[in-house]
């Protein structure tokens, strides 16, 4: 049997939007994933198996890993699921977390031992319009990261592994931000989250200690409510929303034991919570570079925006010892 390497999570980049309402049984678009270690080279050989996380107002404690069955990926490290059926329950997830389904990948070895893993979102629904996205490849970057002790310790402990699992270990309630209000003198402006509003949030895992981003996932609200915040003059601040978040164990049942902890911990939003507040800092960068953020508008005068243009707060959340960054539509 070989030594266990367990390893750095990358971000993963998102797969191209679903066809199919989420109340049908239907499948989705291909998924189409690639295994890399740490240089970027394709790892052949390797098992990929999904887990399809907790999201919306259902949360539960965590999910099978194996339960969309693995793959192995060829010469170029890919491996592909030609279609997605879901489950009732996993339609349910989707349909409560505005038609997106957030799953985690876990790359195995040929011992079946854990080697990486990463997050990523998948629009299922149909009710919401949404951009086509082109399809792209997921990577899950691997590599020797885990102190050599740690894994002789999990390699001695599961000699034969099987039905892989995260388990929940913790939740955590966390003020995260989902705008920016940037207020001009003699005038107030408000931002309003909810109804249609949604965000998609980073996941991290953490492997011998060290956390370490590996994708996002999209947390949507099929509620009629929303919240506003309202700024006055010369205020520029960070509007915050709260959301829930899970702190999940990886396990597995072995030959020697059951319950062997594998040394992951991942990380991930699973809903939002509601409220809004905004933060004491002020935000001074763009606000000190005027002539390139800001617009002036007169009487009658109009503007439009676009999603696509929308911009990422890289610290918006810090949670579990993790900041995570987050980014609002």
């Amino acid at each position: 049997m070989r030594s266990l390497v367990v390893g750095v999570i990358a971000a993963v980049v998102l797969v191209g939007a679903a066809a199919g309402p989420v109340g049908a049984a239907g499948p989705s678009r291909p998924l189409d994933m690639q295994v890399v270690d740490a240089s970027g080279q394709p790892v052949s050989g390797a098992g990929v198996a999904l887990a399809v996380m907790p999201s919306g107002r259902e949360a539960g404690p965590g999910r099978a890993v194996a339960a969309k069955g693995t793959r192995t990926t060829n010469t170029r490290g890919r491996a592909s699921w030609p279609q997605l059926r879901l489950t009732k329950h996993e339609r349910r997830l989707a349909a409560a977390n505005g038609g997106w389904l957030n799953l985690t990948a876990l790359a195995l070895d040929a011992d079946g031992q854990p080697i990486g893993a990463s997050t990523f979102s998948r629009y299922v629904g149909s009710g919401v319009a949404v951009a086509q996205q082109p399809t792209t490849v997921a990577r899950i970057r691997t590599g020797a990261n885990t102190p050599a002790r740690t894994q002789a310790t999990i390699a001695a402990t599961c000699t034969w592994p099987s039905n892989y699992r995260w388990e929940l270990a913790s939740t955590s309630a966390a003020w995260t931000a989902v705008g920016e209000l940037h207020v001009a003198g003699d005038s107030k402006a408000t931002l309003t989250y909810g109804k249609t509003a949604d965000s998609s949030i980073d996941a991290a895992f953490k492997v011998g200690g060290t956390w370490s981003l590996g994708g996002s996932v999209h947390i949507g609200n099929t509620s009629t409510s929303s919240v506003s915040q309202t700024l006055g003059p010369y205020i520029y601040r960070h509007v915050l929303s709260r959301f829930e978040y899970g702190l999940w164990k990886l396990y597995s049942d072995c030959a020697e034991g059951w319950h062997v902890y594998r040394g992951y911990d991942h990380t991930e939003a699973t809903r939002w919570l509601g409220g809004i507040t905004y933060d004491t800092t002020s935000i001074g960068y763009y606000d000190n570079h005027r002539t390139a953020y800001w617009n002036l508008f007169g009487r009658n005068s109009s503007f439009s925006r676009s999603t696509n243009a929308m911009q990422k707060v890289q610290f918006a959340v810090t949670v579990f010892g993790v900041n995570l960054g987050a980014q609002s539509g």
